[in-house]
């Protein structure tokens, strides 16, 4: 059965790969990015040219509800809405000031309530609706340069649990938690740590051999198990944090 999907942090990396696997799949998609150069010419380059362009800051209150009206314009309802906006401060731990805490909350966890808020009737209206939050590893483990990206995390895993038991049984709520995975952002995060001289242990290359799996994930591999969240064969998954790290993180 053909669905139709929002996914955010449309313009690269895991919202991109979501993407991806759902119009290949036959879906209709929206894709969502506050950068609109960059999601055309994402979308244009992945032959995407059948999915919606939304353009919204996600911590914006006022630019999430005009997207979703637009959506609302063209659908009676949603199946399905991925979280996968973010931003990191790569700062030292003593360094992070209330700017880097404040950015990192208002679009990490704000962002994603206020995506879910404004949701909500299109949701409601689909026999099938699945939330899937990108929270990540980070929420569990320490993040010596990243503690206000971390923290926001551990704040998504909380709102996923909390929306979770609120929207049950008619809509499920999930989070994945990835580890060092291979996209523009982790490439950003790699040369900002050897800016700030950061130990090689925390550098990419390093930091995804460690892992029990030895390796970096791809963005496709995550973007396959929030299509599974999404669909029938997690009917009975709700409220879950569900770790896709190489081994990182085994609870």
């Amino acid at each position: 059965m053909m669905g139709e999907y929002l996914v955010t942090g449309a313009a690269s990396g895991i919202g991109l790969a979501t993407i991806r696997r759902l119009a290949t799949a036959g879906h209709r998609v929206w894709g969502l990015d506050r950068d609109s150069d960059r999601l055309e010419q994402a979308l244009a380059i992945g032959g995407l040219t059948g999915v919606q362009r939304l353009v919204a800051d996600v911590g914006d209150e006022s630019n999430v509800e005009s997207a979703l009206r637009l959506v609302a314009a063209e659908a009676d309802h949603l199946d399905g809405l991925v979280n996968c906006a973010a931003i990191i401060p790569v700062v030292p731990f003593e360094q992070h000031s209330v700017s880097d805490w404040e950015r990192a909350y208002r679009v990490n966890v704000i962002g994603t309530y206020l995506m879910l808020r404004a949701a909500l009737p299109l949701l409601r209206a689909s026999q099938r609706a699945s939330v899937v939050n990108l929270a990540s590893m980070a929420a569990k483990i320490p993040g010596p340069y990243t503690v206000a990206y971390n923290a926001s995390k551990a704040a998504v895993v909380s709102l996923t649990r909390s929306a979770a038991a609120v929207l049950a049984p008619g809509i499920r709520v999930n989070a994945v938690c990835p580890g060092v995975v291979a996209t523009p952002m982790y490439e950003a995060i790699d040369a900002r740590l050897h800016e700030l001289g950061a130990p090689e242990l925390l550098r990419f290359e390093a930091r995804a051999a460690s892992a029990p799996a030895g390796r970096p994930a791809s963005a496709e591999e995550i973007a396959t198990v929030i299509e599974f969240l999404l669909g029938p064969g997690a009917a009975f998954v709700t409220g879950e944090d569900v770790n896709v790290s190489g081994g990182f993180v085994m609870h």
